[in-house]
């Protein structure tokens, strides 16, 4: 490859040696943090997805595919744009056949279709698992009710960010369209586990806890914070995990296994073989980048398990959580959102937040790419937004993950009521409501 790394294998961090001309190219639906995450990799972005914020033209060209044409339309942009490699993010997982067009115009960085196909089957991954003796919840065909003493989830089989997942309870059936499957519910809390993998080696690279469930939609994705602490046994179980996946699917790269932690038992539900939502969040609290696992032919021994926990340098720990604010009506953004500012509600939270990254800020002069901001995935002035689209990302910052998770919440909500008292009324639409 075109970049030459230093590594010091008492770090976890590796010291890159960049040529400016090595272009990567990231499609998905949205490419923001990967786009981010490749420039602290010392790589040039380029990036095709839904959006096209503004945030992601500041640091890289950037091609936005109309809705209308997603995710078709990524090809014949992807074809005229000259590039040293591409890889993808979510949820292009759901679409091999398009992997395998990309695949066919330059150096991938991801998963081939056929990894695809076999590691998001929930009947074969189950199989792979319980061969390894290792947890899994049960999946179901949708073509017979499940066992009738047991609650399930009817998932669909292209599933992105927890959307159109449905609670069914013992005895019930889904009521679904599309095709789906059943599997086994897990009563615990959602965490997420990233990983690289490569030449049938596994990393355990960070733990997330997530924030699933906005309103009538339990089960979508809201956020992350990380790294979150986990013990012993949940960790060991969880590396056992990685190698099985890696061993048996032959996964690359960076990826992500979604898992209910029940006692101490972490029992996967998905894996997606792509860059994930955390590793932002992860990259941005410790100050490693972890995208240069990405790349082919990269050492995985140079990168340990990224655990603040284990940081020796007690003044330098902290926990980042990134969170999705919703439209609770339809509107069009206008840059009066971003512009004001309420004292009332929102100066005690961000005064508070303000000492933490007055503090990162200091501490990251010599590398700006790892400053935490405080909003992301902002749109372009006009943007049409209908009631429960994801509208922007903000974030937030502590030395402690419970404080942080709260500071998190608070500034979603802060948002949310933000967007909805400034954005232009053109609805009437509103939800929200104590009755809901």
């Amino acid at each position: 490859m075109r970049i030459s790394h230093n590594v010091d294998k008492r770090s976890t961090v590796v010291s890159r040696v960049p040529n400016r001309a090595s272009r990567v190219l990231i499609v998905g639906a949205s490419a923001r943090a990967a786009a981010y995450s490749t420039l602290r990799a010392g790589y040039a972005p380029i990036a095709i997805d839904l959006f096209g914020d503004r945030d992601l033209a500041a640091i890289a060209p950037s091609f936005r595919v109309p809705r209308r044409d997603y995710p078709g339309g990524i090809e014949p942009i992807a074809a005229a744009i000259d590039r040293d490699a591409w890889f993808y993010t979510g949820a292009l997982e759901n679409r091999p056949e398009l992997i395998e067009k990309l695949e066919r115009q330059g150096v991938s960085w991801g998963n081939p279709a056929s990894v695809v196909r076999a590691v998001r089957n929930p009947f074969l991954l189950h199989q792979v698992l319980i061969s390894h003796r290792l947890p899994s919840p049960r999946p179901f065909d949708s073509s017979s009710n499940p066992p009738a003493a047991i609650a399930t989830l009817a998932k669909p089989f292209a599933s992105a960010a927890g959307r159109s997942i449905e609670f069914v309870g013992p005895g019930e059936s889904s009521k679904i369209h599309e095709p789906f499957y059943y599997q086994e519910y897990i009563e615990g809390d959602s965490y997420g586990a990233i990983f690289a993998g490569r030449n049938g080696v596994s990393k355990l690279l960070g733990i997330s806890r997530q924030w699933i469930g906005v309103r009538d939609r339990r089960f979508v994705y809201r956020g992350s914070v990380a790294p979150w602490p986990i013990n012993r046994k949940t960790r060991e179980i969880l590396i056992e995990i990685g190698r099985a996946v890696v061993a048996e699917f032959g996964v690359v790269g960076i990826f992500g296994i979604d898992f209910i932690l029940r006692g101490d038992v972490p029992y996967p539900v998905e894996i997606n073989p792509r860059y994930t939502a955390s590793v932002e969040a992860i990259e941005l609290a410790t100050r490693r980048s972890l995208l240069i696992l990405q790349e082919p032919g990269i050492d995985l021994d140079c990168c340990e398990y990224v655990d603040l926990y284990r940081n020796r340098n007690q003044s330098r720990r902290r926990h980042v959580g990134k969170g999705i604010v919703f439209a609770e009506r339809s509107f069009t953004f206008d840059d009066r959102v971003l512009r004001a500012t309420d004292r009332t509600a929102v100066s005690r939270d961000e005064s508070n937040a303000a000492t933490d990254f007055e503090a990162v800020e200091t501490a990251e002069r010599d590398d700006r790419s790892f400053k935490i901001p405080k909003i992301a995935d902002i749109p372009n002035a006009g943007e049409r937004f209908d009631r429960g689209d994801p509208v922007l990302t903000v974030f937030a910052v502590s030395s402690d993950p419970e404080s942080c998770r709260e500071r998190l919440g608070r500034r979603v909500e802060l948002w949310t009521a933000r967007l909805s008292r400034l954005a232009p009324a053109d609805s009437t639409e509103q939800i929200g409501s104590s009755n809901e």
